[in-house]
């Protein structure tokens, strides 16, 4: 009796962690981290070739496909992308940084619409 018990432990416990195993996102791999603008300034050298996904709201656009973004840090960060004024946006995309720059070029722009409380900006 005692050894059946320890078998169907064991066996729950294996399948349980296969489970977790399998249904792991691999995003969770390369996780993106989530700054607000003010970190990306603050620490460049720590995100730069990063991805990173930064939510606000564009403030300023212009025809040549860049944008401003201004999240709750209200610090507007140059993003390479195309989005109108107004919009909310939630930006994944890769952190550059050159000679007294930072910017975003994004990978993909993602419409976001704050619901109620927390809004960026």
């Amino acid at each position: 009796m005692k050894r059946v018990s320890v078998l169907v432990i064991v066996l729950v416990a294996a399948a349980t962690i296969l489970f977790a195993y399998r249904t792991t996102p691999r995003s969770v791999q390369s996780a993106v981290h989530r700054p607000i603008i003010a970190q990306l300034f603050a620490n460049p050298e720590t995100f730069a070739g990063k991805k990173v996904e930064v939510y606000g709201l564009v403030i300023e656009s212009d025809a040549k496909s860049e944008f401003l973004l201004q999240d709750v840090s209200q610090r507007p960060l140059r993003v390479l992308g195309n989005a109108a004024v107004g919009d909310q946006v939630t930006v994944i995309g890769i952190v550059q940084t050159g000679a007294m720059t930072i910017y975003l070029a994004a990978e993909n722009l993602i419409a976001t619409k704050v619901l109620g409380g927390g809004g960026c900006c």
